[in-house]
C-alpha cells in the first residue's frame, strides 16, 4: 500500500530517470478515476498534477467493480449499489455483505465517473497528448508495450502476482500465443519465486545446486520407470 506523497515520489523518481537517460523509452504514467471519495474536481486536479509531471504517456482508467473482489464486498458489483453509510442495514442487504461501523466514502455516480472520463480527454488532449485506444494518452510516442497486447502473436513477459505472460507458438501456421499467469496468491507466488533457478541476489552456486538437484530427481525418475517397464517386460516374459 502507498500513499499520495509514496506516489508522488516515485513519479519524481521516474521522471529524473527519465531525463538523466536512464529510462531511454520514456515512462508512463497510470491514473485511475472513479474512486471512492473521488469527486470531478479532486480528479481534474489529478489530471493537472500528471500533466506537471511531463511524463512521456497517461492511461487513464475508469474503477472497474468486479465479482468477488474487496470492492464488490464494501460497494456492491455496480455503482448503483452505493455503500453510503447512512442506513447499515438496508445497504447491508443490498450487497448481501456485513455493514461495517466506519462508513465507507461513497462511490462517484455514472454520471460523474462519465464526466471524469470527458475531463481526462479533453485535458490531456489540450496539454498535446493524442488520445488513442479507450485509455491512453501518448505525448511523444504511442505505447509499443500496449500495442503488443493487441498484435495476433504478440509475446510478452510479466512477472508480479497474478500477471499474464504469452509466448508466440511458431509451431502455428498462423500467429498466435500461448498464455500463462504467475500465482494469485501471495502464499503461492512466494513458493514459485522461491523455486526459480536463479534470482538476483542468490548465490549462483544455489542456484547450480538447485539445478542439479532438479536434474538428478528427472533422472532417477526416469530411472525408476524404466526400472517399473523392464520389470513389467520381466513378468511378461514369464508368463
Amino acid at each position: 500500500a502507498h500513499d499520495a506523497a509514496a506516489a508522488a515520489d516515485a513519479v519524481q523518481a521516474a521522471r529524473a530517470a527519465a531525463e538523466e537517460g536512464i529510462l531511454r523509452h520514456g515512462w508512463s504514467l497510470d491514473l485511475i478515476s472513479g474512486l471512492p471519495g473521488q469527486t470531478v474536481a479532486s480528479w481534474r486536479r489529478t489530471i493537472d498534477a500528471a500533466i506537471d509531471a511531463d511524463p512521456w504517456h497517461v492511461s487513464a482508467y475508469d474503477l472497474q467493480i468486479q465479482h468477488g473482489t474487496a470492492f464488490a464486498k464494501w460497494y456492491g458489483a455496480h455503482r448503483d449499489v452505493l455503500f453510503t453509510g447512512d442506513d447499515d442495514d438496508v445497504v447491508a442487504s443490498q450487497i448481501g455483505a456485513r455493514a461495517t461501523a466506519r462508513p465507507r466514502p461513497p462511490l462517484p455516480t455514472e454520471d460523474e465517473a462519465a464526466e471524469m472520463y470527458a475531463v481526462a480527454s479533453s485535458t490531456l488532449r489540450d496539454a498535446g497528448f493524442d488520445h488513442y485506444e479507450i485509455s491512453s494518452y501518448a505525448k511523444r510516442r504511442r505505447s509499443v508495450h500496449n500495442a503488443r497486447y493487441w498484435l495476433p502473436g504478440g509475446s510478452w513477459f510479466a512477472v508480479g502476482l497474478g500477471a499474464s505472460s504469452a509466448r508466440a507458438d511458431s509451431t502455428c501456421a498462423y500467429p498466435v500465443a500461448r498464455r500463462f499467469a504467475r500465482p494469485r496468491t501471495l502464499h503461492d507466488y512466494e513458493a514459485y519465486v522461491d523455486s526459480l533457478d536463479f534470482l538476483p541476489g542468490k548465490p549462483a552456486a544455489a542456484a547450480a545446486a538447485k539445478v542439479a538437484t532438479k536434474a538428478a530427481a528427472a533422472e532417477d525418475s526416469e530411472s525408476s520407470s524404466e526400472d517399473s517397464e523392464s520389470s513389467s517386460e520381466d513378468s511378461e516374459s514369464s508368463s
